[in-house]
């Protein structure tokens, strides 16, 4: 029974490989792959955080990034984490606070790569893609020149 579901699932994820919107045939309701790179305005606002120790909330940082979900995307790559919300404040959906991780620093200082792209089926992740990226590369083409914005922290 488990292989047979895993054979649908295969098939049906191929169907989806062709960019095609589908019906899920396990949930019903809409199925499509959602690829995501990180792109220049995210590695920017990425750059503000890491000049801050501990969280901080995304109204202090100037970047109109920090203020829209794509800001908050960049915790797919481990790049970012949220605090937690306080239980007994039922007015907010999150905090607004977010920290830098140590991968997110590393970014930052060009000392690693990330996948360029992630895929995600239902906000999970299912796969990220083979090739990397350093942050001078997300950066190339924007107008966004990595050094002046390092030395300008």
């Amino acid at each position: 029974m488990l292989n047979d579901f895993k054979q649908r699932q295969e098939k049906f994820f191929k169907k989806l490989e062709k960019g095609r919107l589908l019906k899920c045939p396990f949930c019903t309701g809409p199925a499509k792959f959602y690829p995501r790179k990180i792109y220049s305005g995210q590695a920017v606002a990425l750059i503000e955080l890491s000049g801050y120790e501990g969280y901080v909330h995304v109204k202090k940082l100037e970047s109109d990034v920090a203020r829209g979900g794509d800001f908050a995307k960049m915790q797919l790559w481990d790049l970012i984490k949220q605090k937690e919300k306080s239980d007994t404040d039922t007015h907010k959906r999150t905090s607004g606070y977010w920290r830098i991780t140590k991968k997110g620093r590393l970014f930052v200082q060009n000392k690693i790569k990330i996948p360029a792209r992630v895929r995600l089926y239902h906000n999970k992740i299912l796969a990220f893609s083979k090739r990397q990226v350093s942050i001078t590369d997300v950066l190339k083409g924007s107008g966004f020149d990595y050094e002046e914005l390092m030395s300008a922290r």
